[in-house]
């Protein structure tokens, strides 16, 4: 094999200097003392490390206590690590690999300058062939800069960025500048991986795989050596014949996985080998009757996998492996009418209405987070319904990880590049050399994974969000086009989210819109939140959302507790705020205002969390819900947001703890694969049945109106035919037929016989005005022992717990508190039930879940710790 490789992963050195500083004490000789630096892990971050030194508080983010951490920003950070070099291990070219540092680093091997990082969403290669010491101790000294005091020197001033305008600079997280959800915490250091290879040429640089559904699939290869003429690309004599000169070899092809063959064949790979033809070579092979793959909720996620072999004087000189899967995406725009277009994903020729949220970094510190953080939190979304995530452009190209379990899941991956609310300055010539590499590195990285379908710009630019275009046109729209038409022709690129097709790029009648109905609704009185909701029509809403509290358990981690209620400072803090916003009042002013408008009186923290989180859930499961009846006149709801990268009280529905808030709950019953939907339109109530399934259905609608304790006041049934994946108008109720009956509700129920499909109760009065019941609820448990359908991304024993709930009265926010964590699921959690109603909870969990340790309330106990 040509390439030699050592791991430089592991235990480093770290000390910190003055900006511009550190250098004039040359930490980067092999003498240099190091007695006083202190250990970190690579790949990482310093914060961490200097948390357990005792120079950042021991509980970082209680309180304010992040702004005891700004100044690390200001300092220089110096990395070291001493490693040998086997005598054996040179071959004929040797690079240093860095895969992602952050931000502005310099690199020494063994005294000698090697390289410059000035962009941590890319990785970078180093010719160290001159610098190594073979059978030797070698030293590698990384220093990464002083990040504010860098960006602070570049010409920013006349460029707009909202939250911190130097950061338009910085290709790095643009929300580790502050957000109106995340503080001022910039990462630094080394936070990907490290390695040091040696090799000879002839290596597979790079492999794109364009696979069709009929089951062609192309292999693009790229080698490290070209083909040339000799009398072009190197002087002759005229009367030398030309000759071409080619690198040597063969390229072999294999592909395996489930194939639909005979039981004989089925297991053995599809191979093809050709000749090496130069530095671009490609071969295309047969698949007979691929597998497609579908996302979550559609069918069937198969993967398969390649080998390509580079095979010289008989032998194997170089080999790549990878997964791919046979998936054909389009983007769909045509006329709605005369003033609309469509913007409709078509997955393998069949529509598929996106369902799932906007996904940022899981923490301010992106190199700390470990696999099993992203495979829960992707599983949560799979489990919720979700077919789509947004990787939102003010954070990170994510962990392979995080693409590896979508792929898995179905979780189909809406791709923005890393931009966000702000200019970009592309009429700087050095920005730009910057950005093209990093464009077309994560191209190359994730054009092959099934689960990336859309390429984006990036999020509200100047210009997408409202009239107002600046810099970055060009970027935005030649730029990275370009890359991505060049690199990838197989998916759809649009400039930006929102983007529309008018001058106003948050223009709801086409592309893609941001923006809820909370905001007006706030400013008319908050009560007119349902009729703002029900006029509020895009033809995709790729951001909406509503902020509110994590729950008890996790908010008494970060605020202290006599702090959360009156808000104060610190719960302010946590809340964070969007000093662009219409709205005079703080995002948790809004929260405590709305809430107890609508839900019910605030009078200490237990009831403000209460009250606001359960609107909070409210208002997600009726924009859901929305979206969902309207489909295809819109065909995509994606809230903002799904979860958080510090401990805060926003607008994520997981938080930094990894624990569902209501909101979880009420979004996944929302994207369920059927729903019934009631909605208020000015002289009735119109109930829909929504079916995502790829099956018509044929059933019984009951509705009517209900008591919250007592029988129905009124019952009607009639027979739906609904058509496979669409929403259809059921029925329709009077609002003179509804009764001014004291506590009641309307419900409506959609089932094939006796199996119900789906249900939901509407409160056509303000939740705070309803005399809620005790509602007599009773349970009980039984537990088995590995389940036959674990956590898919956990190994070892699997337990499963059944919760049976039963109810005389209308129960209200049923829920199980105290167990929720990394590797648990809830079938459902925050939940109503109707009158004489039973349920079943399901929980899966990698461990033994303790019974005592469960507290089991609804809405008239206080929601404490």
């Amino acid at each position: 094999m040509p390439v030699n490789t050592i791991t430089l992963d592991g235990d480093w050195l770290l000390k910190d200097f003055g900006h511009e500083r550190g250098e004039a004490a040359r930490p980067f000789e092999a003498a240099c003392p190091t007695d006083d630096w202190l250990s970190t892990p690579v790949p990482g971050d310093i914060h961490p490390t200097l948390v357990d030194a005792g120079r950042l508080p021991a509980d970082m983010f209680m309180g304010t206590n992040v702004e005891q951490c700004r100044w690390t920003g200001e300092r220089e950070w110096w990395f070291r690590r001493d490693f040998d070099v086997p005598g054996d291990f040179v071959r004929g070219r040797s690079e240093l690999v860095f895969e992602g540092i952050d931000l502005f680093g310099t690199a020494w091997l063994n005294g000698r300058m090697v390289g410059q990082t000035r962009n941590s969403h890319r990785a970078y290669r180093m010719d160290v062939t001159e610098a190594i010491l073979p059978g030797q101790r070698n030293t590698l000294v990384v220093r990464v800069g002083a990040t504010l005091r860098i960006l602070e020197a570049n010409p920013y001033q006349k460029y707009f960025a909202c939250f911190n305008t130097p950061r338009v600079f910085a290709r790095k997280a643009q929300c580790q500048f502050s957000w109106d959800w995340a503080p001022h915490l910039p990462a630094l250091g080394i936070w990907r991986s490290v390695r040091l290879e040696s090799f000879d040429s002839g290596r597979i640089m790079d492999v794109a795989v364009r696979a069709r559904n009929d089951g062609q699939v192309t292999f693009h290869m790229a080698l490290d050596e070209r083909t040339y003429r000799q009398d072009l690309d190197q002087s002759s004599m005229e009367d030398e014949a030309a000759k071409t000169v080619r690198p040597t070899g063969n390229l072999l092809v294999e592909i395996t996985g489930p194939f639909n063959l005979p039981k004989a064949a089925k297991n053995n790979p599809i191979r093809h080998k050709i000749a090496v033809t130069g530095q671009k070579n490609f071969c295309t092979l047969s698949v007979p009757k691929p597998r497609l793959w579908w996302p979550n909720g559609c069918g069937a996620q198969p993967l398969y996998k390649y080998r390509i072999t580079l095979i010289r004087n008989g032998r194997t000189h170089h080999q790549v492996e990878g997964r791919f899967a046979f998936r054909e995406v389009k983007l769909v725009e045509e006329p709605l009418g005369s003033d609309r277009l469509s913007f409709r994903f078509e997955i393998n020729g069949t529509p598929v209405f996106c369902k799932g949220a906007n996904w940022v970094p899981p923490s301010c510190f992106p190199g700390t987070v470990k696999p099993d953080r992203y495979r829960h939190l992707v599983h949560l979304a799979q489990d919720a319904h979700y077919n789509m995530l947004r990787v939102w452009g003010g954070g990170i190209y994510e962990s392979d990880a995080f693409y590896d379990t979508c792929d898995e899941l179905g979780i189909m991956v809406w791709q923005d590049f890393m931009f966000a609310c702000s200019d970009c300055p592309d009429d700087h010539p050095e920005f730009i050399d910057e950005v093209i590499p990093e464009i077309e590195h994560q191209v190359k990285r994730l054009r092959n994974r099934p689960c990336v379908v859309y390429w984006c710009g990036g999020n509200e630019k100047t210009g997408s969000a409202g009239f107002r275009v600046s810099y970055g046109e060009r970027l935005f729209h030649v730029i990275i086009r370009g890359a991505c038409t060049d690199l990838d022709p197989t998916r759809p690129y649009r400039p930006a989210s929102p983007q529309s097709h008018t001058d106003l790029g948050n223009d709801r009648n086409s592309g893609d819109s941001h923006g809820g109905c909370y905001e007006d609704a706030y400013q008319a009185g908050i009560t007119c939140w349902r009729e703002k909701l029900r006029d509020f029509k895009t033809v995709f809403n790729s951001e909406f959302g509503y902020h509110g509290p994590t729950r008890m358990q996790s908010l008494i981690k970060f605020v202290p507790r006599d702090k959360i209620w009156p808000i104060s400072p610190e719960m302010e803090y946590h809340v964070q705020d969007n000093p662009y916003n219409t709205i005079p009042e703080t995002f948790a002013q809004v929260q405590a205002r709305m809430a107890s408008t609508l839900v019910g009186e605030i009078n200490d923290a237990e009831s403000f969390v209460r009250c606001a989180s359960t609107f909070h859930a409210e208002l997600i499961r009726a924009e859901i819900e929305h979206h969902r009846r309207r489909k295809w006149e819109n065909a995509g709801a994606m809230f903002w947001m799904f979860n958080d990268c510090w401990p805060c009280a926003s607008w994520s529905v997981v938080d930094y703890y990894l624990v569902p808030k209501p909101a979880y709950y009420a979004g996944k019953r929302g994207f369920a694969p059927i729903i019934a939907a009631i909605v208020d339109e000015p002289d009735r109530y119109d109930v829909y049945v929504v079916n995502d399934t790829l099956k018509p259905l044929a059933g019984t609608l009951t509705f009517g109106q209900g008591r919250v304790a007592g029988r129905p006041v009124w019952s009607r049934k009639c027979r739906v035919r609904v058509g496979a994946n669409s929403s259809q108008l059921a029925a329709s109720i009077r609002k003179r037929q509804v009764k001014a009956t004291a506590d009641s509700y309307l419900f409506a129920f959609f089932g094939i016989g006796a199996r119900s499909l789906a249900e939901t109760s509407f409160f056509h009065r303000p939740w705070r005005e309803i005399h809620w019941p005790v509602p007599e609820l009773s349970w009980r448990m039984s537990e088995s022992i590995r389940k036959p359908a674990p956590l898919s991304y956990k190994s070892g024993p699997h337990y499963g717990m059944k919760i049976n709930f039963s109810t005389v009265n209308y129960a209200r926010m049923v829920h199980i508190d105290g167990i929720e964590s990394e590797g648990v699921l809830l079938s459902d959690n925050f939940f109503d039930m109707l009158p004489g109603s039973t349920k079943t909870v399901e929980i899966r969990s990698d461990h033994r879940i303790d019974p005592t340790a469960m507290r089991i309330r609804h809405w008239l106990d206080r929601w404490e710790e």
